[in-house]
């Protein structure tokens, strides 16, 4: 399921996330799994970008914004729990062989 999201934010969203982080942005998806005892998803990711300067200035409401269309657009539309961070990297890739 993670990598279904992460390819409709990565490939569907791809203008918007562009626009909110650069040109070379890209987002991995570390953890996404569904809590009974608290009834929300819990999803853990990474931007990578290269223009992180700009970046900072609409993080983190641009990727809750972007996770937001993610999960409707793969039917998902439940309440979540994000935890994200920003990291640098020239061309918006991360060094990870996974």
């Amino acid at each position: 399921m993670k990598k279904f999201l992460e390819g409709a934010i990565n490939q569907g969203l791809k203008t918007q996330l562009k626009t909110l982080y650069g040109n070379n942005s890209k987002v991995v998806i570390e953890d996404f799994f569904w809590s009974r005892r608290r009834k929300h998803y819990n999803i853990s990711l990474t931007i990578y970008t290269d223009n992180i300067k700009d970046s900072v200035e609409v993080h983190p409401e641009g990727i809750e914004y972007l996770l937001g269309l993610g999960l409707k657009m793969i039917n998902r539309d439940k309440p979540t729990k994000l935890i994200s961070s920003l990291k640098y990297s020239e061309n918006g890739t991360s060094n990870s062989t996974c």
